[in-house]
């Protein structure tokens, strides 16, 4: 199936899908930030801070109660129907959405009571806001499956639009409407409104991927089973503690300095992830790809498809760092004009780290779909645990400055390690320098004949 596909077929599809994808995703980007300006524009600096922290936790929350079901899909999925084997794909998507039922499920009643809890001792946790939070886990969770489902089966814009843009836009309407009406709203009315209009918005998407759920299936072998399992329990171990070092530092600053400044520090990190925004894109539509790919041994063709993923990704990154050199405190002090001066270096710290990540190219992407996210997980734990402890020793002593400079070394580290064992260990080059390499010399052979031809 896989030996009539040539790289001109791949530069195609990357160009197609990947194309859409950057677009869908640049959408994402833009509203995103839009409706996070859009809510500290109608809330007070606390409140937008108070936001901040039950965001993080939430989203935080929701990937970890996923289990690593959805990259599970987007890895079995395209292989076994590349190896002709349906009844496997559909027995694991239909395995990985009983899980995700469970855990998103104990994980919402674990947020309700902890809210019940902090009505009793009285800790700034107020039911209300949890409640919400729980809304949100549950409708981001079955999102995020829903969409890596969906974009498995190669329905890109099913798969992106809504969670991407939709829900975003909606967002960005209510809550710029309030902003030009001078309204403003407490913590546990945003997190209800934003939970509330992401329900609305992926309930369509999960209803059809259920339809892939329903339909004959097989039982999966034992090994299978094995294999299936020890698979997602590394993603997951791997994804929670990545999802904790990003977005734990927003709750550790809180701890420290209080809501304020976990505002503005979520707002300097939020910032600057838009630098990788390219790698995210490409990498999420061409994940079931390289697994396809991979497991029938062309690469060649992954190498093509990381390759340029990373060169875009990585050049995008350098124009993006250069704007925040020079115009990264303005942009955070349309949030609050505190944050300008006060968070501009945590800006700049963590955006050196997101550009690394971007000229590695999609390392763990890749790893994860070739078969080798034991190598993620081991990274991940070691170099993660030890993130997360700098992260609250630097801002115990050195504040939001402290724990950004933390999760900066963090992302590099692991990027280093994970670039090279892709590259001397597999034998791919993420970066884009091969490809660079095969292009430029396809030039110069192309120059040759033609010059020859024209003597």
């Amino acid at each position: 199936m896989e030996s009539g596909v040539t790289r001109r077929d791949v530069l195609r599809n990357l160009v197609r899908s990947g194309g859409l994808s950057i677009v869908i995703r640049a959408c994402n980007g833009i509203l995103a930030y839009l409706m996070l300006l859009a809510v500290a524009r109608s809330s007070s600096t606390a409140e937008y801070g108070i936001f901040a922290v039950a965001l993080s936790v939430g989203l935080t929350i929701a990937t970890i109660s996923e289990f690593g079901k959805s990259q599970t899909v987007m890895r079995f999925w395209p292989q076994w129907m590349g190896q002709n084997e349906p009844l496997k794909a559909r027995a694991v998507l239909r395995q990985s959405l009983i899980w995700l039922a469970c855990s998103l499920g104990v994980s919402a009643l674990l947020l309700l009571a902890a809210g019940a809890l902090g009505e009793t001792v009285q800790i700034p946790w107020s039911l209300e806001l949890a409640a919400a939070t729980a809304l949100l886990v549950l409708a981001y969770g079955w999102g995020d499956f829903s969409s890596a489902g969906l974009r498995a089966q190669g329905y890109v814009v099913v798969a992106l639009a809504p969670r991407d843009i939709l829900w975003r836009l909606a967002a960005c309407l209510f809550f710029g409407w309030a902003a030009l009406n001078r309204k403003s709203f407490d913590a546990e009315t945003i997190m209800l409104v934003i939970a509330g209009i992401l329900v609305v918005i992926v309930t369509p998407q999960a209803l059809w991927l259920l339809r892939s759920a329903t339909v004959k299936t097989s039982v999966l072998p034992a090994d299978d089973r094995r294999t299936v399992l020890r698979f997602s329990l590394t993603v997951w171990a791997t994804t929670s503690l990545q999802w904790l070092i990003d977005y734990g530092g927003v709750v550790i600053v809180s701890a420290y300095l209080g809501a304020e400044a976990a505002g503005g520090y979520f707002t300097a990190v939020r910032t600057a992830y838009l630098l990788s925004f390219f790698l995210l894109s490409i990498g999420m539509i061409m994940a079931p790809q390289i697994s396809r790919h991979y497991h029938s041994d062309r690469k060649d063709l992954v190498e093509i498809i990381v390759g340029i993923t990373g060169l875009v990704a990585g050049t995008t990154a350098l124009a993006g760092i250069f704007f925040f050199f020079f115009f990264g405190d303005r942009i955070l002090s349309l949030f609050n004009p505190e944050y300008g001066a006060s968070f501009f270096p945590v800006l700049l710290i963590i955006s050196v780290s997101q550009f690394f990540s971007a000229v590695s190219g999609p390392v763990a992407m890749m790893l994860t779909m070739s078969g080798h996210q034991q190598v993620n997980f081991v990274v991940g734990v070691s170099v993660g645990s030890a993130g997360i402890v700098l992260q609250l020793v630097g801002g115990y002593y050195y504040g939001a400055i402290g724990v950004a400079t933390a999760t900066a070394a963090a992302a590099i580290v692991t990027g280093i390690i994970k670039l090279v064992y892709v590259w001397r260990v597999l034998g791919i080059d993420p970066t884009g320098v091969s490809v660079t390499g095969m292009a430029l010399g396809r030039l110069r052979a192309a120059l040759r004949k033609r010059r020859r031809a024209s003597e």
